[in-house]
């Protein structure tokens, strides 16, 4: 029986280019109550931070839609939780941010980000909290962790890098401030390994767990 595993991002809490770039189609499910400017903004900053990486995003519903599309490759990103910019949780004790399915050392397409913890992170170490996240402050802090695990799918990797949105845990700057960008690392790996497929070992290798600092 295989056993699943997952790929964690926690808090601090292609191919060489082608002629074409490479289609990704991304299955977004989002709880009803998300704002539809949450969206927008997660789905800009998601854009904007692969923009130079030879790939072209497609966003699609998470069901039913695009099933006689086809796409390069195809990520299941799935948001959880209270995904609406208000107060967090303070009792919350999870860490995790985002999550990236593996199952026997594969990669699997399926992400999930938890709303309830971003927003948790995002409210840390801050003694002037108001009610209200702005929308696209939101949606640009769960745009990162959705690169962060997109980056996992794309290259059929565990690997982190110590800067930028590939590294292993999130701080409330990380989240809510300008310039974490995918390091030139990141970038090379996304270009090259569209298509990669024996990356078993690695993954087993190098699966581990990160607390909040």
């Amino acid at each position: 029986m295989s056993v699943s595993r997952v790929v964690c991002l926690v808090a601090t809490v292609l191919q060489a280019f082608a002629a074409e770039p490479a289609r990704v189609g991304i299955l977004l499910t989002v709880p009803p109550s998300t704002p539809e400017a949450v969206v927008e903004a997660l789905r800009a900053e998601t854009e904007e931070s692969l923009r130079m990486t030879g790939i072209h995003i497609e966003w699609r519903p998470g069901h039913g839609q695009a099933a006689n599309e086809t796409f390069d490759r195809v990520v299941s990103l799935v948001l959880t939780g209270p995904c609406r910019p208000t107060r967090s949780d303070r009792n919350r004790t999870s860490h995790t941010l985002g999550i990236t399915h593996i199952s026997d050392g594969l990669v699997l397409p399926f992400v999930e980000i938890d709303c309830g913890t971003v927003l948790r992170v995002m409210e840390s170490g801050n003694a002037h909290i108001s009610l209200f996240t702005p929308p696209n402050v939101f949606g640009r802090a769960l745009g990162r962790v959705a690169v962060h695990e997109i980056h996992h799918v794309l290259t059929a990797s565990s690997i982190h890098d110590n800067d930028g949105l590939t590294k292993a845990t999130f701080t409330r700057t990380d989240l809510t401030l300008g310039g974490l960008h995918l390091t030139d690392a990141a970038v090379q790996r996304l270009r090259h390994c569209l298509g990669q497929t024996d990356l078993e070992t690695q993954n087993r290798g190098q699966q581990r767990a990160h607390s909040e600092e």
